[in-house]
């Protein structure tokens, strides 16, 4: 009846395969201390239940991060189980360790709470539920298991997974012993495992830290090396690239005149390079920001809230301005998962945005510490970005400054000049007043005396009266011009504009200055033409033009002639005025005209032409020039000048030819600026020439 029923083990027989499972157990624990990794740790405790101490199906079932998780990760060191417990529960690995009745509670969740040893004959009492019934009984029997156990795993007291064990025999005390102490040993060599873990996790992340530091501690340092803008944005975009969750970025700047978001600085990388390959220079793009198209564009929206936007949309910050169809081929080229856009701030006011272009992840996942990377980044970017903005102000204002002082030394030198000047006017104003006036009391003196003598004779008579009628009209001549020049200085001159013919305007002149041209032996030419020449201007002005460029060249020339003409074409009446004087040095030219200028325009007949030869300054004030070419400006003429140092000068100057306009009264009024054009002034040019 008994002859199947093993015989019965003797005590020798016990102790020594206890010992041997000791030993093995011994084994193991310095098989499994020598391990570190929490995952190798864990294979070699299945590795021991499953083939030293004779178990099947085990499973280990820890508590990960010492129950901060309120689910239990179910291990197994067959792989098949895992994927079968997977497909049976619809969901991934864990159990849950609260329920509502405790009849929901399986022996393992069970184990974990009470800390006690659980044995059963049914496999899903012990995983449930986790598995389903039907499942459970199904591995059980096929893998042959009678009975199963649960055995807690504790380190420093607590509780921090359960070990499962199948077994085709019933699970004796000394068997429980044995899992037990082996529990033991692996909850030490676990724990020290998830310790190695944890200290490996904030090793990497203090790597990673140190890492982020180099970088940001790189940015400061590259981006102090410059304050020009463009260069701070290219640099600061170009760092991006050595952080390894980083693939790159765009910094825009905002273009109040465009109304735009400006695309300033790309990242400068071989992606990069091949994606301009695909979209063209992403330096050329321009973001409208109003545009109703661009109002749910994460960058303009970052830009007009001034907060962080986050996007793995790309189609929605790159479109419309990339083309939706090359926004997939560039992304997948890049590997952007994602992108982050940061306003950029100077002054508490949001000046552009930067984008940060996130490799195979999205913000959300990001470890806190390259959260906070990123906030310090665009920080200190907006405060390069700001330094610079500053530095160039400041360049503008001292070169304005500059400017401003090199304007006001030329104002004062000027102002030193113009007061020279004005002496120098003022001596020579007082022997040019002065002297006609002399020549005027002496001829009446002497009227007088011969008068009380009653010796006077009427060739006499004519003589002085001549002399004090001349004198008289040279005095009032240089009375008018400082009048209308004193009216040209104040902007303000009253013309009043009519049809006048100038063959009178020319006869005026001659006649006013024939006593001159006699005392001074010089030859007028001059044949006036058969038809007068009709202009729209000012009578009395034009008369002082005229009257100023004669009396100017019987002033400079000593010997010769003095050649006029008259003449029109279709738009202006001419008058040429032409000497045989010394000519006007070409370093003077350009200064003809300007208030107080007299040229050392001839020498003296004893001494040759050359530099050694003695300079005569003829009398003047400087003045006739400046108002005749101010008058023909005015009346909207033209001034020709041509001059060889030597040989003499021309003056050609024309007015509006008169075309049945109304006579009109004008109070001209200066403006400073046009004051100072002198593109009525033609110096060096050929001047038009009788047909």
């Amino acid at each position: 009846m008994f002859w199947n029923k093993p015989a019965p083990q003797t005590d020798i027989e016990k102790l020594s395969i206890e010992n041997e499972k000791l030993q093995k157990i011994a084994g193991l624990y310095k098989s499994i201390t020598q391990v570190q990794e929490l995952e190798k740790t864990l294979a070699e405790i299945f590795s021991g239940i499953n083939s030293s101490l004779g178990y099947q199906a085990s499973l280990l079932i820890a508590v990960p991060e010492q129950n901060k998780l309120e689910a239990f990760q179910v291990n197994s060191v067959a792989s098949f189980l895992t994927k079968a417990f997977a497909k049976a529960g619809g969901s991934a690995l864990s159990v849950p360790l609260k329920y509502s009745t405790p009849s929901e509670m399986g022996l393992a969740v069970k184990a974990y709470h009470t800390g006690e040893v659980q044995i059963s004959n049914s496999m899903y009492e012990i995983v449930k539920p986790l598995i389903s019934k039907s499942v459970g009984d199904g591995i059980q029997k096929l893998m042959g298991i009678k009975y199963g156990i649960v055995v807690p795993i504790n380190s420093k007291e607590k509780t921090i997974a359960v070990l499962t064990a199948g077994s085709h025999t019933p699970i004796s005390t000394q068997d429980k012993e044995h899992l037990l102490a082996y529990a033991d040993l692996a909850g030490i060599t676990l724990g020290n495992s998830q310790l190695f873990s944890q200290i490996q996790v904030q090793l990497k992340q203090l790597q990673s830290r140190n890492a982020d530091m180099e970088a940001l501690t790189s940015l400061i340092v590259t981006l102090s090396k410059t304050l020009d803008p463009k260069e701070v944005a290219q640099s600061a975009v170009n760092l991006l690239n050595k952080q390894e969750f980083i693939i790159g970025g765009a910094l825009s700047m905002y273009d109040p005149e465009q109304d735009a978001m400006v695309s300033t600085a790309v990242s400068e990388n071989q992606l990069a390079k091949k994606a301009k390959e695909i979209v063209g220079d992403l330096n050329s793009l321009v973001t409208k920001v109003n545009d109703p198209a661009n109002q749910q564009n994460p960058a303009i929206m970052a830009f007009k809230t001034g907060k962080v936007q986050h996007t793995t949309d790309l189609k929605s910050y790159l479109s419309p301005v990339v083309p939706a169809k090359l926004v997939g081929p560039m992304t997948k080229l890049m590997q952007i998962k994602s992108v982050s856009i940061y306003p950029l701030y100077v002054r508490d006011k949001v000046v552009g945005t930067l984008a940060y272009y996130i490799k195979d992840n999205v913000y959300e996942s990001l470890e806190p510490s390259r959260q906070k990377l990123l906030d310090t980044y665009s920080l200190q970017i907006g405060i390069a970005l700001e330094n610079a903005q500053l530095y160039t102000e400041s360049q503008k204002s001292q070169k304005s400054m500059q400017q401003a002082n090199t304007s006001l030394e030329e104002a004062v030198s000027a102002l030193k000049e113009a007061r020279r000047r004005e002496r120098d006017m003022l001596d020579v104003m007082g022997h040019e007043l002065r002297t006609p006036i002399s020549i005027v009391r002496n001829a009446l003196l002497m009227l007088d005396r011969e008068h009380k003598k009653q010796d006077l004779q009427d060739a006499e008579i004519v003589k002085y009266l001549g002399m004090a009628i001349e004198s008289t009209r040279r005095e009032i001549f240089l009375i008018e011009t400082l009048l209308s020049a004193t009216k040209v200085d104040g902007s303000r001159i009253q013309m009043y504009f009519e049809e006048i013919g100038i063959k009178d305007v020319i006869t005026d002149a001659i006649e006013a200055q024939s006593s001159t041209l006699h005392t001074k032996n010089l030859k007028l030419v001059y044949t006036p033409p058969a038809d007068d020449v009709m202009v729209y201007a000012d009578r009395t002005r034009t008369q002082e033009i005229m009257d100023n460029l004669l009396s100017n060249a019987i002033k400079y020339t000593m010997k010769g002639e003095i050649k006029m003409s008259l003449w029109q074409d279709q738009e202006f009446g001419w008058v040429s005025v032409q000497d045989s004087g010394m000519g006007i040095a070409e370093a003077d030219m350009q200064q003809l005209g300007r208030k107080f200028f007299r040229a050392k325009q001839y020498v003296d007949t004893h001494t040759p032409l050359g530099e050694n030869a003695q300079v005569v300054r003829p009398g003047g004030t400087g003045l006739g020039l400046y108002v005749t070419f101010d008058l023909i400006g005015t009346m909207k003429g033209k001034l020709y000048i041509n001059s060889e140092l030597g040989k003499g000068s021309t003056f050609t100057f024309g007015l509006p030819l008169s075309k049945g306009q109304e006579p009109k009264q004008m109070d001209q009024t200066f403006d400073p600026q046009q004051q100072k054009d002198r593109s009525h002034i033609i110096i060096g040019q050929e001047a038009p020439k009788p047909a």
